[in-house]
């Protein structure tokens, strides 16, 4: 098996893995007016991988947009 081969076989298992997560470009999805000046931080990214492993998994692997800096909240 060469390296694309593993690198698609991988994809599908991450996406299966990651189903119900979905791309906000691709859904339209929309933010409250003002969220991102009123967010607050939850403890819950306490717990994440480091961000350049994040990055390469939905930006990289997936296939998703990279919006910049200012639509990317910790």
């Amino acid at each position: 098996m060469n390296l694309p081969d593993e690198i698609d076989g991988l994809r599908e298992r991450v996406v299966k893995a990651l189903d119900p997560i979905a791309s906000a470009v691709e859904k339209g999805t929309k933010a409250e007016k003002d969220f991102l000046f009123t967010a607050e931080r939850t403890d819950a990214g306490r717990s994440l991988p480091p961000y350049y492993l994040v990055y390469f998994l939905f930006v990289d692997l997936l296939g998703y947009k990279n919006l910049g800096k200012f639509e990317k909240i910790s």
